[in-house]
């Protein structure tokens, strides 16, 4: 989850630059950079690797829909969390929305899952519910 929150900054950053007539050498800086920012010490980045970014041509003929995939996990632990509140009664929900599939706006798929929730519980569950996990990981 977190590689592709990463990889849509870098996304949203390259395009800024690209604007600006930015070379491969100015975004395989920014990849480098934005490579630390995600993993911090705990990842030694070589060189080569940075330009890892060129292998993605979605950049350029698809841009933008990596966001995509952060938010479907965020939305998934959501859903699966009010699943275990709710129970087997929940699934009723689930099989509407998936009906709806990509016919309805992302906030009327929310509230068809969700209920009463807002958009903002919504994002928070997902978030308590991945921090827990983390939690349980690391106390294994």
């Amino acid at each position: 989850m977190m590689a592709s929150a990463c990889g849509s900054l870098f996304e949203l950053e390259a395009h800024r630059l690209l604007s600006e007539t930015a070379t491969g050498a100015d975004l395989s800086q920014l990849f480098q950079a934005k490579l630390k920012e995600e993993y911090e010490e705990s990842v030694q980045v070589s060189q080569p690797f940075t330009w890892e970014w060129m292998r993605n041509s979605h950049l350029f003929h698809q841009p933008f829909y990596i966001y995509s995939y952060p938010f479907a996990q965020l939305l998934a632990l959501a859903l699966h969390q009010k699943y275990d509140q709710e129970g087997p009664g929940f699934a009723e929900n689930l099989v509407d929305l998936w009906k709806l599939g990509g016919k309805a706006r992302i906030q009327d798929l929310l509230a068809l899952a969700s209920g009463k929730l807002s958009p903002t519980d919504v994002w928070q569950t997902a978030f308590d519910t991945l921090d827990a996990m983390v939690d349980r990981a690391f106390r294994s």
